[in-house]
């Protein structure tokens, strides 16, 4: 019997289940620990309900770095690791729904898809009536019930409006029902019942499979190699405008190699052997503004060359010299990626870190997987497919590993040290999270030399010039930090967030 009602009844017990996990661990509270303890909840809960997809490996890989990046949160509780987390268990969800899809971009947009199909489910109420015994039987109910209560309703006002008595005589019917919804609704939240719906819909769509598979489609008629289809055309199998094409492609590659050769040539001498400046340069033009552009470009490389091998194109027997030319290209574009690792550094040393350098490394890291399979393309005839399957790993892969280091903490601690005083942005300081503030109290003093070397006229846009004035607004961001964080439980625990607070909690009101 038991066995019986939970086979019939499990979608709802367990949706129910988690639905009462989540509001003891998420309401009035921030992510910590609660997320990895209802990551686990809802995994197993998903196992249950869909056995068979736990074979695919791409749920074991997805569903393991989810775990990762949820203790990450735990960890550090920084916005990256939460980020990534949420993005990379869409991910987990998106192959749990769909196993046979293996690009990690359908699998998200399924996992969206599952969960954007609730709004529309209480629509296609009716339309699922002929096909479910039960939904016909309750909408039946419901209507049955709802038409003589509006036409009793209708009455009721037509006969208050015409006899003042009767209407007299039910002012206190009302009243009374008035006081007594009065009441009821004093120990009722309506935050809470807001947050139980919001709890509903995101769990629904975590553990019901609304059958969509449009994205499973898309994804199965995608193959990782280029399948050549041959037209015969007036002149045999090659047209002349393909011909055309491949000495357009061949003009086209031996003109930028050329001057990427010789940008690479300025960067060697500027950048790798002996790093300067040119006259009439400045370092924001030749690192800053000019790594930007330069990384658009390699972006654009990439597409032209795309578009160069598609379809056909890779199967011409005299394209040799245009896949030699589009190989030395992404090469020499290789060769740029690092020069402008080299101009990162180069600014980093100059200015310190801040949160967009650190991107930059990541970006250049990710296009630099992408030069790397773009020259596999070439060589093995790959598919555009292929290529957006793999670098979308490798960007899920790099984002996850990125999140073992909790970023404010290392940027705190590199500029403290940073020798060049000078030309540091002090006020950056402030803009890290508080966690990171435990650093910052121990190296008041160097903060201090560091905001006495700025040169007058140098760092006008910045908030702080003295001391005083950034011990005062760093005292008032910690007393807020610690109020902000006494409401919050065990649920809401963090590694990191706890060895802050033990630490600022402690530490004496820098005016005191």
């Amino acid at each position: 019997m038991l066995i019986k009602f939970w086979n019939r009844n499990r979608s709802n017990i367990l949706l129910l289940a988690a639905l009462l996990a989540y509001n003891s661990l998420f309401f009035a509270e921030r992510f910590g620990l609660n997320l990895l303890l209802f990551f686990i909840l809802i995994l197993s809960f998903q196992f249950l309900l869909f056995q068979e997809s736990f074979r695919n490996p791409r749920v074991f890989i997805s569903a393991g770095l989810s775990l990762f990046l949820a203790i990450m949160v735990v960890w550090h509780n920084s916005a990256l690791s939460k980020w990534m987390f949420f993005i990379s268990y869409a991910f987990t969800l998106g192959f749990i729904l769909q196993p046979s899809i293996r690009m990690i971009g359908y699998s998200f947009l399924t996992a969206m898809s599952n969960f954007g199909k609730l709004p529309f489910e209480f629509f296609s109420w009716n339309r699922d009536e002929e096909r479910n015994p039960k939904r016909r039987k309750v909408s039946k109910s419901i209507t049955l019930t709802l038409i003589p209560l509006t036409v009793g309703l209708l009455f009721f006002i037509i006969y208050r409006v015409a006899n003042p008595i009767f209407a007299e005589l039910t002012n206190s019917f009302w009243k009374t029902i008035e006081d007594w919804f009065t009441e009821l609704f004093k120990h009722i939240s309506f935050a809470r019942i807001l947050f139980l719906l919001l709890g509903l819909g995101i769990i629904s769509g975590l553990l019901i499979h609304r059958g969509y598979q449009l994205f499973k489609r898309e994804d199965a008629q995608f193959a990782n190699d280029i399948i050549r289809t041959r037209k015969r055309s007036l002149f045999g199998y090659i047209s002349m405008d393909f011909k055309y094409e491949v000495i357009s492609s061949l003009i086209l590659l031996v003109i930028v190699n050329i001057m990427l050769f010789v940008l690479n040539y300025i960067d060697l001498k500027y950048v790798w052997i002996n790093f300067q400046i040119p006259e009439g340069v400045s370092l924001k033009e030749m690192v800053h503004e000019g790594t930007e552009w330069l990384i658009v470009s390699i972006v654009l490389s990439m597409i032209v060359v795309i578009y160069v091998f598609r379809a056909n194109q890779n199967f011409y027997s005299k394209n040799k010299l245009v896949k030699l030319l589009a190989m030395a290209w992404m090469i020499q574009n290789m060769f740029l990626a690092i020069s402008l690792c080299i101009r990162n550094n180069q600014y980093v040393n100059w200015h310190a870190m801040a949160y967009k350098r650190l991107g930059v490394y990541v970006f250049i890291a990710l296009v630099f997987i992408g030069l790397i399979t773009m020259i596999i393309k070439i060589q093995q005839k790959k598919s555009v497919y292929y290529l957006l399957r793999i670098n979308f790993w490798s960007a899920y892969f790099i984002m996850s590993l990125t999140c073992v280091v909790n970023w404010d903490i290392y940027i705190a601690q590199y500029n403290v040290s940073f020798a060049n005083g000078s030309q540091l942005d002090t006020d950056f300081y402030l803009k890290l999270s508080p966690k990171a503030y435990p650093i910052v109290y121990e190296n008041l003093d160097k903060i201090q030399a560091q905001i006495d070397s700025h040169i007058p006229g140098t760092f006008d846009y910045l908030y702080f010039h003295n001391i005083e004035d950034f011990k005062r607004s760093l005292d008032y961001n910690r007393i807020a930090y610690l109020a902000e964080n006494e409401k919050y439980t065990w649920a809401s625990f963090s590694r990191a967030d706890a060895a802050a607070i033990n630490y600022l909690k402690q530490k004496p009101a820098i005016n005191e």
